[in-house]
């Protein structure tokens, strides 16, 4: 009989046979232990429940990763651009606690050279990218409009052509997989010369150093003799005797010494060079929704005081340029009416072979009071 009950005990659950043995341990202890027992309980819950509210705390409270993100720059670091790059890159890293942080390297020091930008950034080269729309035309001939021989007379004028042409830049952007962050221009280009010039006549025959294509064709077209060279190849030229004059900025002229060389400036501001900061669109959909934003707004923000810091710059340098002995020639309504003369049909032959920009352009001539391209009594390239 026992050795029966024993059996059928052994076959019992094991769940069943300590529920039994926790029964029987309950029937003979008092009611001092069950009320022991109950507190050890409640008091092993409560420490398991803190455990989980302190668990949810800190990872809620945990910091997202830091998204790295390196920018790409050709200019020199002592470039205003390569400054505003970096007070862009502090103001989105204290924006974002950290979050987002932009490494600005200059000088091409990531192997990227002006030209390559669009494209490098474009295949994932680099996330980032200062570069110059004028450097990227042959990808987008759109991005040099404003580069155009004598279009644009001034700072303010240049905000009313992108208050036109950056909605159709972003547009092209997008194509690339690329958001416009903020665009600066650099000071505007100018003829340095080694004599000084009044008339357009006074430059037929000078041998002069052009950046681009469109400075080219204008030095063609003044009866210049062109040489397009990069920056870094203008002082060596000069100092052989192989150049009379250069166009660029007050920001390189100074930089390079140009003083040593040149005498005069004559100030046509004949073309314009403006920079976009550009960010694939990828690497700003790994940021929070809301540093997104802060990074977006903060570039918005600041793009106005880049402007100003571009104009501060092209002041300090002319009156470094000044102070080393150049002088700045007058450029006369007659000379400036002279110049346009010139450059309409250089403008006819771009909007000939870019289209699109021919709208933006004769609305940009209009709101400046001058006759679209195309009007009466012109005709077509």
């Amino acid at each position: 009989m026992l050795a029966g009950a024993g059996d059928a005990m052994a076959r019992l659950p094991q769940h069943d046979q300590r529920r039994d043995r926790g029964a029987a341990a309950g029937r003979g202890a008092g009611p001092g232990s069950r009320a022991r027992m109950g507190i050890a309980l409640a008091g092993a819950a409560g420490i398991l429940g803190l455990l989980a509210v302190l668990w949810w705390l800190v990872a809620t409270q945990q910091p997202a990763r830091a998204v790295r993100i390196d920018l790409s720059s050709p200019w020199n670091p002592a470039e205003f651009h390569v400054a505003n790059a970096r007070d862009f890159a502090e103001a989105v890293a204290a924006a974002t606690e950290g979050r987002v942080r932009i490494i600005v390297h200059p000088a091409a020091e990531l192997g990227i050279k002006g030209p390559d930008s669009l494209t490098a950034v474009a295949q994932g080269a680099v996330p980032m990218i200062d570069m110059a729309g004028f450097q990227q035309t042959g990808l987008e001939p759109l991005f040099g409009l404003e580069a155009l021989p004598f279009l644009v007379r001034n700072r303010e004028e240049l905000r009313l052509l992108y208050s036109f042409l950056r909605p159709e830049i972003e547009k092209r952007l997008r194509h690339w997989g690329l958001v416009l962050v903020y665009l600066v221009p650099w000071p505007p280009q100018n003829i340095f010369l080694d004599r000084p010039v009044h008339r357009v006549e006074e430059l037929r025959g000078l041998r002069v150093r052009t950046l681009d294509a469109h400075t080219t064709r204008l030095a063609e077209a003044l009866g210049m003799h062109p040489r397009q060279l990069p920056a870094a190849d203008v002082v060596p030229a000069l100092a052989a005797g192989a150049l009379d004059a250069v166009m660029t900025s007050t920001t390189t002229a100074a930089a390079q010494h140009y003083p040593a060389f040149l005498h005069e400036m004559l100030p046509t501001h004949h073309g314009w060079v403006v920079n976009y900061v550009v960010v694939r669109k990828d690497v700003l959909a790994r940021l929070l929704p809301a540093d997104r934003m802060r990074m977006l707004r903060i570039a918005q923000a600041r793009e106005r005081r880049y402007w100003a810091v571009s104009a501060a710059d092209d002041a300090a340098k002319w009156r470094e340029l000044a102070a080393a002995g150049m002088e700045r020639l007058p450029v006369s309504a007659e000379l400036r009416a002279a110049f346009e003369r010139i450059a309409r049909p250089l403008w006819q032959a771009y909007v000939a072979q870019v289209p699109e920009a021919r709208p933006i352009l004769n609305r940009f001539l209009e709101r400046t009071g001058r006759m679209p391209l195309g009007g009466a009594g012109e005709e077509a390239p």
